[in-house]
Formats: structure tokens, C-alpha cells, sequence
């Protein structure tokens, strides 16, 4: 089993509220024209009005004037949406997708995730997206990228669509606590180590990663882990916890989850859903002494 390594530094996070089930939105194209044909030109847009939305503190800020109070402005932001300031419409800051008329119960993400699954922000890709917490100029810049990247931004909406396709999605939660203009809005803490808040940079960190260990690489990177260099220990960006002694049957998220369930990149990320499956098993005690230090500190 999977031992974890304890953060002296590491601060508490929020309890986290869970949402309602997701519903279907109606979808409006960026351009705002009335009708229901998104082209690839209209959508695919990186002049950034007025703001730099690619900062997902700016895209917070956006929603002062939100009017719905059902919609969480911090879920919309994270999910790479900002407010254009025009009934409720939201738009994507990377592939200029948009959406209004939101009900109670809609998910931001999934929806995103739904209606326009090349993004590059959707899909983890570097686009410039500048989590909340983050230093800008820790982000890597995004260099030109032709189609065989993300492709030209389409058309995704399937109003054909039934219950079942979005049955499968992954959950994305967040909390919804702090307060912004006259609304309760989220401001989740930033990333223990904001270095490694974009998925190539803990992939990176991977390059001595032993071979001969189950877990990918490519799977610790996704579950929010980055590798100290020493044995087997990798470490959560967000969150700061760590886990060492790997197993063949352990799977990064499940940990991840079963050790650090306040989390918020999990929560983000597998839901609220999936953290209470996996707290509601039981946890075995770690089978040898849980390490105080980090190693990676003395690089710090």
C-alpha cells in the first residue's frame, strides 16, 4: 500500500461543497449571432478583449454583475469561462465558445468539456491558462501550433444528444465560499508549488522516473503528482501532499483522494462523487513511519 508523506507547509484547504447533477445548456455562438451554427472562425478567437482572460483571477473578476445566483461564478472561471457581460452569456478565453441560458444543476466543465472537446484548455494542452495562485511567469508560453494539435475549433453541439452521453463525464466541483462583489463566489488558495501546476511540467519532472514501477508517468502527471528525484516519491502540486512506496494495485487518483481528500485539484478534477467512494472504503494505516521532510525543499 501506498505510504504518504506529510507537508508541515501545507495549509488547510476549504471544506468543498458538492453541486447537482449535470444538466444540457443551450448554446449560443460566440459571435452572439441568433442562430445556432458555431463556425470555426467565429470560435476560434485568441484576441483577448480588454482583459487577459488566459488569468483565471481575471476571469473571476469578470462576474461582478453575474445574475444568477444558482451559477457559481468561481466554477465558470475554472472551467475557463469569463463573463461577457451580456444576459448570461460565458465564453471560453481559449477556443471562444459559448454558452447561456444555464438552468440550476448545469456543470460548467462538463459542459465544456461536452460542446467543444478540442480545446486545449479541456484537454490539458498549454494554452497560457493561469491558475488562481499561480505566477504568471512560471506558465510556459504557448508556441504556435498548427491543426494536428487541437485542431480548428468547431462546431460540438448535439441538441440529438440523450441523458447517456453525458452519463459518463467526470463530475468537476468546486467550492463556493468567498465572496466577490455583491455575490458568494470561490476563491480557492493557490497551488502549494505553482511551478508544477501545468501538466507538462510535471511530466518533466518524471525524466528519472524508475522504470520498473507500475504507475506511469504519464499517470502521477494527470493525478496532479510531480517526482522528487529521490526513489519514489512524488508530491501533489496543489495540495502538497505526498505519497511514496508505490504498489502495483495502487492507482494515483485513488491515493490521491484516499490520503489528501481536501484536495482541490481532486475535487476539480474526479469530483465529489468519486472522493466519497473512495473515503467511504476503508483505509488501511500506512505500514512504516509517515516521513516528516521533504527532500524537495532542500532544493528550494
Amino acid at each position: 500500500m501506498t505510504d504518504y508523506i506529510r507537508n508541515n507547509h501545507r495549509e488547510n484547504l476549504h471544506n468543498l461543497k458538492p453541486t447537482a447533477n449535470l444538466r444540457l445548456p443551450s448554446i449560443q455562438p460566440a459571435s452572439h449571432l441568433p442562430n445556432n451554427n458555431i463556425s470555426s472562425d467565429e470560435v476560434d478567437n485568441r484576441d483577448f478583449p480588454r482583459a487577459d482572460y488566459r488569468l483565471e483571477s481575471v476571469r473571476l473578476q469578470s462576474y461582478t454583475n453575474w445574475p444568477l445566483s444558482f451559477m457559481d461564478p468561481a466554477k465558470l472561471a475554472a472551467a475557463g469561462f469569463y463573463y461577457t457581460g451580456h444576459d448570461d452569456d460565458v465564453k471560453c478565453f481559449e477556443c471562444g465558445l459559448a454558452i447561456r441560458q444555464w438552468v440550476e444543476g448545469d456543470n460548467p466543465m462538463s459542459d465544456h468539456q461536452r460542446w467543444q472537446s478540442n480545446c486545449c484548455f479541456v484537454r490539458k494542452l498549454p494554452c497560457g491558462n493561469v491558475p488562481i495562485g499561480v505566477d504568471p511567469s512560471t506558465v510556459p508560453s504557448v508556441s504556435p501550433r498548427g491543426s494536428d494539435v487541437c485542431g480548428r475549433y468547431g462546431d460540438e453541439f448535439r441538441p440529438d444528444a440523450s441523458p447517456d452521453f453525458r452519463s459518463g463525464q467526470t463530475e468537476f466541483q468546486f467550492p463556493s465560499t468567498a465572496k466577490l462583489g455583491s455575490q458568494n463566489l470561490a476563491q480557492p488558495k493557490g497551488p502549494a508549488h505553482p511551478e508544477f501546476a501545468s501538466y507538462d511540467a510535471r511530466l518533466k519532472s518524471f525524466e528519472s522516473w524508475p522504470k520498473s514501477m507500475p504507475q506511469t508517468k504519464d499517470q502521477l502527471a494527470d493525478a496532479g503528482f510531480y517526482y522528487t528525484g529521490a526513489s519514489d516519491q512524488t508530491i501533489c502540486y496543489h495540495c502538497g501532499g505526498g505519497l511514496n512506496d508505490w504498489e502495483p494495485k495502487d492507482d494515483p487518483w485513488v491515493q490521491h483522494a484516499k490520503w489528501f481528500k481536501k484536495c482541490y485539484y481532486v475535487l476539480m478534477v474526479k469530483g465529489q462523487d468519486f472522493i466519497k467512494s473512495v473515503i467511504g472504503q476503508s483505509v488501511t494505516p500506512p505500514s512504516r513511519e509517515v516521513i516528516i521532510v521533504f527532500i524537495y525543499l532542500l532544493i528550494i
